[in-house]
Formats: structure tokens, sequence, C-alpha cells
């Protein structure tokens, strides 16, 4: 059995991520991915980006990412893009992060 893997999203407070994370387990469930998506707020990134597979920053979170990038060198961290979160889009965005990162 495959090792499922995490896809992380990280978020200014919480809100918008929540709708975003259920849409897209239920997109990576729907295609039978061995995918986890679970969000976290800015304050709990130290904790948990070291148990992502990919880590996913909001676009109000953007500020980070080069920190990010410069300490978890080793991550697989991915900006969503406005548009595709001011539109949860689920579909899209687990897409074009698999693309990117083709961990499966």
């Amino acid at each position: 059995m495959k090792k499922m893997k995490k896809l992380y999203i990280f978020c200014s407070a919480g809100m918008s991520s929540s709708l975003l994370a259920d849409k897209m387990q239920k997109y990576a469930n729907e295609k039978n991915l061995d995918i986890e998506v679970k969000f976290f707020p800015e304050s709990k990134i130290r904790d948990n980006i070291k148990l992502a597979d990919i880590a996913l920053l909001s676009p109000q979170v953007k500020y980070l990412q080069k920190g990010l990038k410069d300490n978890y060198a080793e991550k697989n961290i991915y900006l969503i893009e406005m548009m595709d979160y001011g539109l949860v889009n689920a579909e899209s965005i687990l897409n074009k992060c698999l693309s990117k990162f083709p961990i499966l």
C-alpha cells in the first residue's frame, strides 16, 4: 500500500483555506489519489511544514515564500495563484501542484 501524501495549505487565518482543503480532498478522493489535504494557520507553519510532501501557500502569506524556501529547501513549496484561490478552484490547484511536483 502506498504511503498517503500530505498536501498542507498554509494561510493567514484559515477561513477560506478550510473550504479549499475540503474541496481538494473531495477531488483527490474522486480521483483515487492517495493524498491527505489539510490546512493550517500561519502560526502553525514551522510545526507542520516538515510533515508536508507539498506545502501550499495561500496568496495572503506570499511574503513567507522566500524564507520558507531558504529554510526548507528540500520541501516542495507552491504558491497558490490568486485567481485559483479566490475561486476555490480545487481541481486546478491540485492539478498544478501534481504537475509541478509529481509525488504520486
